[in-house]
């Protein structure tokens, strides 16, 4: 079966392109400009860039709102390191799924995920770095503006015409902490102004040979987001139903909050869940890990795919849902104004 090269869609005239090969994994973009890029793992050594792809699919909802992408490819150097992805797209908000494994015995020591371009010329570049509470702002940046173990927990770029392009770490903090909890491994992250454009470089394991890393599997999330000033305005209505979700979005207790609204919405509704996200929790029963261990996490990623099941089930009546967060994490967050907007759907091709 032949394995399609690139594959593409649409919505509020943004492309975003997955690639089964190649230099860069995808690509999104209008007719007029470049806004990111998002390139290959490297890992032991190895570019992602030569891999052999083994698969590339899209499917699209029926109710036209979501794309999924699903991609493997195979390094075929060393022990051989296949990675699977899994992107989920709605409401120009792209969630990641990353798996790296070490094939034939392998153990994966060296990681370095996805280089994250962003291709705007910056005019305004804002970004938090983990164990920090304020956001770094930089204007007319120029070389390397950070470098250290701490991950990059968001990162935002502001064109001179009113576009933006936000990357997120994912949920799953823990693991782009990975390193410090492993005797002679350790991390970096980089973000580099060069040639008008933004890179994040993170190289998320760095063992050195006397380090002892386990035979396993990885798995990192990551959120991507970007707007336009056509697409910036916030369509609230002035019969919304208002409720509010306190706590950590990540929790079974929220989602069993957000369900029971929803199923109980009629129809022509235009519902606005309020709450304070994203946060940075550490209760591991949120993520069903056992209660003696705290888990970093956050909860972005979960209040994003609860906007995206909400709205696929209030369409069938009509109604819709948007999200309002009180929360100053991110500050002007481009996933935030998102969520605070009614869900889109993809042009029809």
């Amino acid at each position: 079966m032949k394995i399609a090269d690139m594959l593409k869609i649409t919505t509020s005239g943004i492309n975003f392109a997955a690639y089964a090969s190649g230099d860069n994994s995808i690509e999104v973009s209008t007719a007029e400009q470049d806004f990111l890029n998002l390139g290959q793992i490297r890992t032991a050594g190895f570019d992602g860039a030569l891999s052999l792809p083994e698969k590339l699919r899209c499917h699209r909802t029926n109710d036209n709102l979501c794309a999924e992408f699903d991609s493997v490819s195979v390094i075929p150097f060393g022990c051989e390191y296949r990675v699977k992805r899994h992107w989920t797209l709605f409401s120009n908000i792209a969630l990641l799924n990353c798996d790296i494994t070490a094939d034939n015995g392998g153990t994966i020591r060296d990681l370095e995920l996805e280089p994250v371009e962003i291709m705007l010329a910056p005019e305004k570049i804002e970004f938090l770095i983990r164990g920090e509470s304020a956001l770094r702002t930089v204007e007319n940046a120029s070389g390397i503006i950070y470098s250290g173990p701490a991950p990059v927990l968001m990162l935002r770029v502001s064109g001179r015409h009113g576009n933006k392009v936000e990357y997120v770490c994912g949920d799953d903090i823990w693991r782009h902490c990975a390193a410090e909890k492993i005797a002679g491994v350790s991390s970096d992250y980089q973000i580099a102004v060069e040639n008008g454009k933004t890179v994040l470089t993170r190289k998320v394991l760095i063992a050195s040979e006397e380090a002892v890393m386990e035979k396993r599997p990885w798995k990192f999330k990551s959120i991507f987001s970007w707007s336009t000033p056509e697409t910036s305005a916030v369509q609230c209505g002035e019969n919304a139903e208002k409720f509010s979700v306190p706590g950590c979005f990540a929790s079974a207790a929220a989602h069993r909050e957000i369900r029971k609204v929803v199923r109980a919405a009629g129809n022509d509704r235009t519902l606005v869940m309020q709450g304070e996200f994203p946060v940075i929790c550490h209760d591991p029963a949120h993520l069903e890990r056992p209660a003696k261990n705290p888990v970093e996490h956050s909860d972005l990623g979960a209040a994003a795919l609860d906007y995206l099941w909400a709205n696929r089930e209030l369409a069938k009546r009509g109604s819709r849902l948007i999200m309002e967060s009180n929360s100053t994490l991110y500050g002007d967050s481009v996933v935030l104004s998102n969520l605070g907007k009614p869900i889109t759907e993809f042009e029809e091709e």
